[in-house]
């Protein structure tokens, strides 16, 4: 997981009465702070796939004062770095906004919009997604039929009771269905599998994780012993 910041700036004109551009005494400054989760998918071939979403956003304008004298300067400038920073905006980009809005102020300028984009960075394996989804629409389920709060939501499985778990591989004469309904992919023969109590079989790796985050079986609900601190 990291972070990304990304900005851009913009400079609007406005013209007076008289059709004129004013070199304005104050120039209002719009700080907007959106910030967005990336997720990327890494797929089996190495790519990626990659979604972004707008999580939340904040705005805050201030009135940044124009002339040439030091004083001024530095007090638009303080401005500037005090927005950013009660915005949590981070430091590293300071500098660098505050010279762009120097520079777009010493034009004719009477509105700045800087927009700022916390990029939230994601990434997960296809798998991992295809179980947290799965994971998700049984915990929707389970909670429709009344079980969420009864000691059957999701809870992690103790780590004893997956060490003691069945591990075996799959062979065709084995029985029982064949489909991991963890990743939804077929129990090839030869791979590494376990069989829960109830008798379902997964693929070692998807029930291991499953049970790290649930403590009931995927398909029957059967409970496994609860680590519930």
């Amino acid at each position: 997981m990291c972070e990304e910041v990304r900005y851009q700036l913009q400079g609007i004109s406005e013209l007076n009465q008289n059709n004129q551009l004013p070199e304005p005494a104050a120039i209002r400054v719009t700080f907007r702070r959106n910030d967005v989760q990336q997720l990327c998918v890494r797929r089996h071939d190495g790519r990626f796939f990659e979604w972004e979403s707008l999580q939340s956003s904040q705005q805050l304008s201030i009135w940044m004062p124009t002339g040439d004298s030091v004083s001024i300067r530095t007090l638009a400038r303080t401005l500037e770095y005090w927005t950013m920073t009660v915005m949590g905006i981070p430091d590293c980009v300071h500098e660098e906004i505050v010279e762009q809005i120097a520079s777009i102020a010493s034009g004719y300028y009477t509105r700045i919009y800087v927009e700022i984009e916390m990029v939230r960075r994601i990434e997960i394996d296809f798998d991992d997604l295809r179980l947290l989804m799965r994971m998700e629409r049984i915990e929707a389920e389970a909670a429709s039929l009344g079980f969420i709060g009864e000691g059957r939501d999701m809870i992690p499985a103790t780590e004893s009771s997956i060490d003691a778990l069945e591990r075996l591989v799959f062979l065709d004469d084995l029985g029982g269905a064949t489909t991991c309904t963890v990743c939804m992919e077929e129990l090839q023969v030869g791979v590494q599998a376990i069989r829960l109590p109830c008798f379902h079989l997964y693929h070692q790796d998807c029930i291991v994780k499953w049970l790290q985050t649930s403590h009931f079986c995927p398909v029957c609900r059967h409970e496994m012993p609860a680590n519930h601190q």
